[in-house]
């Protein structure tokens, strides 16, 4: 069963009495990132310190399960000899306790012939070696899955993810390694996984490499969502583009995603288009606002909507992704993206001022008509005849 986990940039951060390096990892990183006695993927040599492992030590028939963060943790160390019955990596390098034996090898729990030879100690050595990481913001703790090889001198006990026993956990010695698949029990932020050995004398040691080489730490890759405006308002009858990003953050490919953006209500006049962002994604054709595309890792598509503003409505829109086999949304944006424009409202213009139909001219008939002509006749005549001087007789 394959997991993976992440890594990316380191940051220092004191641990206990000692300085380490605590990486961030993201479904970017490699498992065998984590993979014990290696460097920026070189292996080290001989009593060199680890940069990212601890140790710490306790005497004792019953050990601490798990050890507590709290405990005498210090900068683990390769060996300064190598076991000859180890099994040998060139990706990874024992730890140990590094005390000197009898014989002048430095891979002891403790110096010197701490144990009754030929008889194993009653009471063993238990050798924890520690790891810490901080969480990418973008990954979801669902999404992380180490597959790591381990194996102990005398025998790996247990392994604990922040502070939970891993089980199923199979005890492995100093053979060829067997793998345990961490994929449960990681948080966001700070993590800690733990190994335990056991030893109860000669040589003591631990390795861990991932169990598959190139693999990420992650099972899937968070895919990302963003949607933006080409302005922040818009007047009635104003161009707008909304450009939605669709962004792979891992090392799986993701296909089957599908793109949900309904129109927004306030857009006329809509034109859809797609553009390839980085790595190797393809747009979808045709291009819609229900699209079906495949992402591959580290890849991006940029889709983007064009259309008129009406000023009648809202200029909201939303776009909803769902991520697809291989993929799991971005814990920093989640499936959905939204902007909110600004714009001016239209008003409609006032109706025209209707006027009422002036009254009609009645019309006289033609009787009426001679009438009326007769009785101005006579009024004239009776006029002139009133004023006519008089003649005496």
């Amino acid at each position: 069963m394959k997991k993976h986990l992440l890594a990316v940039a380191a940051t220092a951060c004191t641990l206990s009495a000692f300085a380490q390096t605590v990486p961030t990892l993201s479904c970017s990183s490699l498992v065998s990132e984590l993979n014990t006695g290696v460097v920026d993927g070189t292996k080290l040599g001989l009593a060199q310190p680890d940069r990212i492992w601890s140790q710490f030590k306790e005497y004792t028939p019953t050990p601490q399960t798990p050890p507590p963060d709290t405990a005498s943790w210090a900068q683990a160390y390769t060996p300064g000899t190598v076991d000859p019955a180890w099994v040998t990596f060139s990706d990874a390098q024992w730890l140990s306790p590094g005390f000197s034996s009898v014989n002048g090898a430095f891979n002891q729990s403790w110096s010197g012939n701490w144990w009754p030879r030929p008889t194993p100690s009653a009471i063993p050595t238990y050798n924890h070696y520690r790891m810490q990481f901080n969480l990418s913001p973008e990954v979801p703790p669902s999404a992380l899955s180490i597959a790591l090889e381990y194996m102990g001198d005398d025998v790996a006990t247990a392994a604990y993810v922040n502070g939970v026993a891993v089980s199923p956990f199979s005890p492995n010695g100093f053979g060829m390694g067997v793998y345990t698949a961490l994929n449960s029990g990681w948080t966001a932020g700070l993590n800690t996984l733990v190994f335990s050995t056991a030893d109860t004398g000669w040589a003591a040691g631990f390795l861990a490499r991932a169990h598959t080489a190139g693999e990420s730490v992650c099972s899937v890759s968070p895919i990302s969502i963003t949607k933006t405006a080409d302005k922040a308002s818009y007047l009635p009858g104003d161009a707008i583009r909304y450009s939605i990003t669709v962004s792979s953050q891992g090392l799986v490919d993701a296909r089957g995603l599908t793109l949900a953006d309904a129109l927004p209500a306030g857009v006329n006049n809509p034109v859809w288009s797609c553009t390839a962002g980085a790595g190797s994604a393809v747009c979808p054709s045709p291009v819609s606002g229900d699209a079906v595309f495949d992402l591959p890792a580290q890849s991006s598509l940029v889709f983007s909507l064009a259309g008129t503003v009406t000023g009648l409505a809202s200029l909201d829109n939303t776009a909803t992704i769902t991520p697809g086999a291989g993929g799991v949304c971005s814990a920093t944006t989640g499936c959905s993206a939204n902007v909110s424009p600004n714009y001016t409202r239209l008003t409609p213009a006032d109706p025209p001022v209707v006027m009422p139909a002036p009254a009609p001219v009645p019309v006289l008939g033609a009787s009426a008509l001679a009438a009326l002509t007769a009785a101005f006749g006579f009024m004239a005549w009776r006029r002139r005849d009133g004023n006519s001087p008089r003649t005496e007789e």
